[in-house]
C-alpha cells in the first residue's frame, strides 16, 4: 500500500464538508457542558487537550504517524495544517480557555456554538457563493457566520445579545489572529457576551 504524500493532498469542497461534519462532533462539548456543568468539562476538556496535543508532537516528531493520522482522518485537514498545528488543536485549546475562564453559561455556549456552527457555514457559503473578498475571505461567508450564530446564540441568550456575540465571533474568524480562528472564535465572542452581560 503507497503511503500518502502529504505535499499532493489537495482541499475541495467535499473535503470542506467532511472537515465540517467532523466539526460538529464537538457538539459532544457542547452537550456536556450543558449537562454535566462547567467543573466536570474543565476536567474533561483538561484531558483530551492533553491527549490532542500529545498527538499533534508524535506528529510532528515522526513523519510516518503524521501520515497516518492525515489517512485516518482524510479529508479534514487543510494544506496548510499538514506540517502545522491542526484546527482540532486550536478547537480542542479554545474550548478549554474558554470554558476554564469564563463563567458564564450561556456566553459559553454561545461561544461554542458559534464556532460549531456559525464557522461551518461561513466556509460552505463562503466557498460555495462567496464573491466580494475583505481580508482574503468572502462577505457572504461572514454574513452566513452571523445568521447562523444568531441563530444558535438566541438558544441561550437574548436575541440582541445573540446578535452581538455572532457578529464579534465574525470578526475573530475574519481578521488574521495570529493561531487560528478555532481558538479565538470562542475566546472572544463569549469573552465580549460575559463583558456585556454585565
Amino acid at each position: 500500500m503507497n503511503k500518502p504524500e502529504l505535499s499532493a493532498i489537495s482541499f475541495s469542497i467535499q473535503n470542506e464538508l467532511r472537515r465540517k461534519a467532523f466539526h460538529l462532533t464537538a457538539l459532544g462539548y457542547a452537550a456536556g457542558y450543558y449537562f454535566l456543568g462547567r467543573e466536570v468539562m474543565v476536567k474533561l476538556l483538561a484531558v483530551t487537550f492533553a491527549a490532542v496535543t500529545a498527538g499533534e508532537i508524535a506528529r510532528f516528531l515522526f513523519p510516518r504517524v503524521n501520515a497516518k493520522m492525515v489517512k485516518w482522518f482524510k479529508g479534514i485537514h487543510r494544506e496548510g495544517e499538514l506540517q502545522e498545528l491542526s484546527g482540532i488543536f486550536w478547537l480542542h485549546f479554545g474550548f478549554f480557555v474558554t470554558v476554564y475562564l469564563l463563567p458564564d453559561r450561556g456566553a459559553v455556549l454561545c461561544g461554542m456554538g458559534y464556532l460549531i456552527l456559525g464557522d461551518s457555514a461561513a466556509a460552505l457559503v463562503g466557498m460555495r457563493w462567496g464573491r466580494h473578498k475583505i481580508l482574503g475571505k468572502s462577505v457572504e461567508g461572514s454574513l452566513a457566520f452571523i445568521c447562523a450564530g444568531t441563530a444558535v446564540g438566541m438558544l441561550f441568550v437574548s436575541p440582541v445579545r445573540a446578535l452581538v456575540g455572532a457578529a464579534v465571533g465574525a470578526i475573530a474568524e475574519l481578521v488574521p489572529l495570529p493561531g487560528n480562528d478555532n481558538f479565538w472564535i470562542p475566546v472572544v465572542s463569549a469573552g465580549v457576551l460575559t463583558w456585556v452581560m454585565r
